[in-house]
């Protein structure tokens, strides 16, 4: 039996997720049974899943479409988690790690503003540019752009979106 399709709110891996609460799914594949008898989620916030923060037991309640992870969030953090799945045939299966990461949240906006100084029918194209001391190991833009906006670093484009 192999887990495969993990997937928080019906998202692989979600960034910036702040959709409410977290709802995690995933399918047993490869295997001869008819269904799941029991399962156990745990959740990380490393991904060797040592730094746990929730862990389900096993257990008979977990349903692989929509279980609701029963934790608080913490603003801009990844969660990493992983499921096991006993099956009716007596296969047993743990999955690969998945994770999603919350957006900011209910955290308060601290930035420094582009604004352009121009009248509301204007639509200006705004940038900034700066510099960093130090090489970058992971980085996380907050981007509020109240319509459309395209994030260049470096000049070319971030993301896929």
């Amino acid at each position: 039996m192999k887990i495969t399709r993990l997937k928080t709110n019906r998202i692989s891996n979600p960034l910036g997720f702040e959709l409410g609460t977290p709802r995690l799914s995933y399918v047993a594949t490869d295997t001869t049974a008819i269904k799941q008898i029991a399962a156990q989620i745990q959740v990380s916030l490393d991904e060797t899943i040592t730094r746990v923060v929730f862990d389900s037991g096993k257990s008979e309640q977990i349903d692989s479409l929509a279980y609701e992870l029963p934790i608080p969030l913490t603003p801009k953090t990844r969660y990493y988690w992983r499921v096991k799945v006993w099956a009716d045939n007596g296969d047993e299966a743990i999955s690969d790690i998945a994770w999603f990461e919350t957006a900011k949240l209910q955290e308060a906006w601290n930035a420094d503003w582009i604004t352009p100084n121009l009248d509301k029918t204007i639509h200006p194209a705004i940038s900034t540019e700066f510099s960093l001391s130090k090489a970058v190991k992971s980085a996380r833009a907050y981007v509020c752009g109240l319509g459309l906006y395209e994030m260049e670093i470096n000049g070319g484009k971030a993301g896929e979106e």
